[in-house]
């Protein structure tokens, strides 16, 4: 443990620049290799299933939702550990774990027990303990440039969202989707999980470091006691869980989730309905994810700037329910253009400021359980969506129903994020 230790030291010590940078490209690439175990990943191999195996449409969905409730649950222990045993132990766990779903989904053979283990691991790896991760370690490193660095980190999951669906699905009609799984599974092993061992460096601390390169010099005074009156005043989950605040910020990420899940893991059969092509589908979810990339690129560059972050929050709720009423009366590629436009910069900006309002409402010492909390919300609404969006299908023989019912809930939790405040342990730092 010491000699590892060590190590960190000396490769940090070497580092030319503030070594927060570094572990910034690594919460970046970390999100990216969630992707195979998030739904813009799976949604493209949903069909295959289907005509494979003969499985409904509403019994994949009602699987991969049940894997991802349960892969959810167990968030807030693993947020507790995160804090108790650093984000790079579970990084490299998840990684591994990871690249196990994929090879186990390569060799699924109609036996729907296994599909169900495939999605339990991909969601609890990739989505849940990869993306609290990756969420936790950027905080523990920045403070003042705390939202810049959000913003760079997330590019990863937006360049993920981009590239991962045009890349199954090529995979998937050149060599076969169990091929494809396998090619995912060994980028996992063998590009992230080296990495991951080489730079990962919890927290500044362990390195004799402060966050923003705050240094022990007299100019860096105000800034290291800003940093030591956070860590006294954060709050821990029990506390946490006692705060309104919490619980409107926790259902803001839930509705997101569910319904934008639900939308992602059907897609394909939502723009087949809208006599729209897979090939234009495709296009049209890398698009999206351009979109937000330059839309968080834009944002990052002024959100530390803000400082109530919860009112953009509430914004981005609006507009994602804009873009669900469009999305519901779809038929040509314009209306399929404009739901991007929306669901791109909202999705993306709304990511960004809601990671931004966790360290800055609840303090950066119990960061992971405070994430992991949260990481239920956004696992446990996306477990909900496909069940929802697959059920409500068969029931209606189409979406447009469900949409323009699901998009009054980000209406009402917009206005409820305009009631979000600083616990009052904290008024006094933000």
């Amino acid at each position: 443990m010491r000699d590892r230790l060590d190590l960190q030291k000396k490769i940090v010590s070497k580092t030319p620049f503030f070594y927060g940078w570094i572990m910034v490209f690594m919460a970046g690439l970390t999100m990216f290799f969630t992707g195979p175990g998030q739904t813009f990943s799976f949604s493209i191999f949903i069909d295959q299933f289907i005509m494979e195996f003969g499985w409904s449409r509403s019994q994949i969905n009602n699987y991969y939702s049940l894997a991802t409730l349960l892969s959810g649950s167990t968030m807030f222990l693993m947020g507790k550990y995160v804090d108790k045993h650093g984000t790079k132990k579970f990084m490299i766990i998840s990684s591994i774990l990871l690249t196990g779903a994929m090879f186990l989904l390569s060799f699924l053979s109609g036996n729907l027990m296994i599909l169900f283990i495939g999605f339990f691991l991909g969601r609890f790896s990739g989505q849940g303990v990869l993306g609290l991760s990756a969420g936790v370690v950027t905080p523990h490193w920045f403070v003042k440039k705390r939202g810049l660095a959000l913003m760079l980190a997330g590019l990863g999951g937006t360049i993920g969202a981009a590239v991962l669906p045009k890349l199954n699905l090529y995979l998937i009609n050149t060599y076969g989707w169990r091929s494809a799984f396998q090619t995912l599974g060994v980028g996992v092993f063998l590009i992230y999980l080296p990495l991951c061992i080489l730079l990962v460096v919890n927290k500044p601390e362990d390195v004799n470091k402060y966050p923003d390169n705050a240094s022990n010099k007299e100019d860096d005074s105000k800034e290291i006691q800003a940093i030591i009156m956070d860590e006294k005043t954060s709050l821990k989950q029990s506390e946490v869980l006692r705060t309104g605040t919490f619980w409107i910020f926790f259902i803001a990420a839930t509705q997101l989730s569910m319904i934008f899940t639900g939308i992602s893991l059907n897609m394909l059969s939502i723009f087949r309905t809208s006599g729209l092509t897979d090939g234009f589908a495709t296009t049209i979810m890398t698009f999206s994810s351009i979109i937000g990339l330059g839309s968080s690129l834009a944002v990052g560059l002024f959100i530390d700037k803000i400082k109530k972050p919860q009112i953009i929050l509430a914004v981005m709720c609006f507009m994602q329910a804009g873009s669900y009423i469009i999305l519901s009366s779809m038929n040509t590629q314009v209306q399929a253009i404009i739901y991007v436009l929306l669901i791109g910069i909202s999705m993306a900006t709304f990511q960004l400021a809601h990671k931004l309002v966790l360290p800055m409402f609840f303090g950066r010492r119990y960061l992971g359980g405070v994430t992991g909390l949260m990481t239920i919300a956004w696992v446990g609404g996306s477990a909900l969506g496909p069940t929802i969006f697959g059920n409500a299908y068969e029931y209606f023989g189409g979406y447009e129903r469900i949409l323009i019912i699901l998009a009054i809930i980000p209406i009402i939790s917009g206005v409820s994020l305009f009631f979000a405040r600083i616990p009052k342990k904290r008024r006094g730092l933000v």
